[in-house]
């Protein structure tokens, strides 16, 4: 049920075990798995996942934020007594008091647990921030730390967690790291433990989060304040973001196949983040277009580029099979090359299998107009609002007036619905004002979640999905504005 991974040559006193959450149904494997936190003198229990999970028992519950548990399994007999649990915004912490009574002997163990949930039993967290924010809670506050750290199976979430603490270890002991020789020698202890190359790309980005994550915060109410001082680092770390190397390849894009329906040579989708979608009769449609993450959620937005002429199926198909709730048009500005998108109130837009048809046409604010719109293929029809931003040419880098942005900002992430569609963000190119626009999506989502704003370490985020994200420093100077603007404007604060 559980494993050593020792951090051999890092931290002498920091060790880990990986284990298999314990299981409460048929052979309950809670009472070993307290014994097991006993006779490995462990004093740190780190959950990722949750105990139900895709409708199904992921975990036995083996403690209760309520109070008090108790589990036998002579000779073996365990309380479980809750002391304090502190909540932050992403994770859990709360303090645990085992008694145990084995074979007449009594054993009191007191157990830091730290519970982090929102890391999906299938893929990744959509936010490395928060789980890097634990984590470095964790390795601060327990210089000597007997750690077991469990998801459902012992590996995968598990073993990302682990791996990456062991780097960090490492580099807090000596200053030096050899991923590759660490990953070796975790593998070695068991072979799936991180269980596949996007695992380990995951691993080495929670890594940049612990070392470089926190250097460049500043809290809501330190904004105003250092406001022109913020300003005047933009310079330096656009300079720095364009010293980032990329992983991203683009095999499917670059196809013969593919290269014409590409609006530049240099803006494709990245095989990672592509969509592939599909016509009404099956057949495979390419579209440039890719998926991005939010703070809150993952596959919150898709990023693309205005269709090229005769291509409007392939959009209109892309909001429809992604069931999308909302489009926005960055550069509302058309002709020859660059198509209406929808028809005018009461007409029908028809573009080969698809029909479009507005609804309705209202002001949402100064240069942002709302549409409600119906969108058709055959018996499969979906109601969607687009927003068309009226003031930001293509080719411009920022809008004349960025409080649109924020407006759109604040509706998308004042109550995110995890069970909608992304929202679509199309401009010209799908680069210059679409991540501009995702920037400042997530500075006012961070903002609401965790009221602070690091534009530096967001537009970091923005060049792992597309590597033409933020054309330069008037664009992080931009999401600054957002920034302010959104807490001197839209902000409502309650008592």
């Amino acid at each position: 049920m559980w494993l050593h991974v020792d951090t051999q040559g890092a931290v002498p006193h920091r060790r880990y075990i990986a284990a298999q959450g314990p299981k409460s149904e048929e052979l309950c494997t809670i009472p070993d798995f307290w014994r097991m936190i006993d006779e490995q003198q462990v004093n740190v229990i780190i959950m990722i996942g949750d105990f139900i999970e895709d409708n199904a028992e992921s975990c036995g519950q083996y403690f209760s934020y309520d109070g008090v548990v108790m589990f036998q399994d002579p000779p073996v007999s365990v309380m479980v007594t809750m002391l304090s649990t502190e909540t932050t915004s992403s994770y859990n912490v709360s303090r645990l008091q085992v008694k145990m009574e084995v074979e007449g002997k009594s054993v009191l163990r007191d157990v830091t647990h730290y519970h982090y949930a929102a890391w999906p039993q299938q893929g990744d967290p959509s936010d490395t921030l928060a789980l890097a924010s634990m984590l470095l809670d964790i390795a601060s506050s327990h210089p000597k730390m007997h750690a077991v750290v469990h998801c459902n199976s012992g590996v995968g979430r598990s073993g990302a967690v682990i791996y990456t603490m062991i780097c960090y270890d490492h580099l807090l002991a000596s200053g030096k790291l050899d991923v590759i020789a660490v990953l070796e020698g975790v593998l070695q202890e068991r072979a799936c433990l991180v269980d596949s190359p996007q695992r380990f790309q995951l691993c080495l980005q929670l890594l940049d989060e612990l070392l470089f994550g926190f250097k460049t915060v500043t809290s809501e109410n330190e904004l105003h304040g250092k406001f022109l001082q913020l300003l005047q680092k933009c310079p330096e770390w656009f300079a720095g973001v364009n010293t980032l190397p990329s992983s991203l390849t683009f095999s499917e894009a670059g196809s013969k196949q593919c290269t014409a329906f590409n609006r530049s040579p240099e803006v494709w989708p990245a095989d990672r983040y592509r969509i592939s979608i599909q016509n009404a009769i099956g057949q495979p449609q390419y579209i440039n277009a890719i998926l991005l993450d939010g703070l809150q959620k993952n596959r919150a937005y898709i990023v693309t580029e205005h269709p090229l002429p005769g291509r409007l199926e392939h959009f209109w198909n892309l909001v429809l099979t992604q069931k999308t709730p909302a489009v926005v048009v960055l550069n509302a500005l058309y002709d020859e090359n660059f198509p209406e998108l929808l028809p005018p109130v009461g007409a029908t837009l028809r573009a080969a299998t698809v029909e479009v048809k507005t609804v309705a046409k209202m002001a949402a604010a100064s240069h942002l107009i709302c549409h409600r719109v119906s969108v058709a293929v055959g018996a499969t029809s979906a109601a969607v609002l687009v927003y068309e931003v009226m003031d930001w040419p293509r080719g411009m880098a920022c809008p004349l007036d960025v409080s649109s942005l924020v407006r759109l900002a604040d509706t998308c992430c004042s109550s995110p619905n995890k069970s909608a569609g992304p929202t679509v963000l199309v401009c010209g190119d799908g680069v210059t004002a679409c991540g501009l626009a995702a920037g400042v999506l997530s500075v006012v989502d961070r903002l609401k979640e965790r009221q602070d704003v690091d534009v530096y370490r967001t537009a970091v985020k923005l060049r792992r999905y597309r590597q033409q994200f933020i054309i330069n420093e008037a664009q992080l100077q931009c999401m600054l504005q957002a920034a302010r603007t959104y807490l001197s404007d839209f902000r409502v604060y309650q008592n």
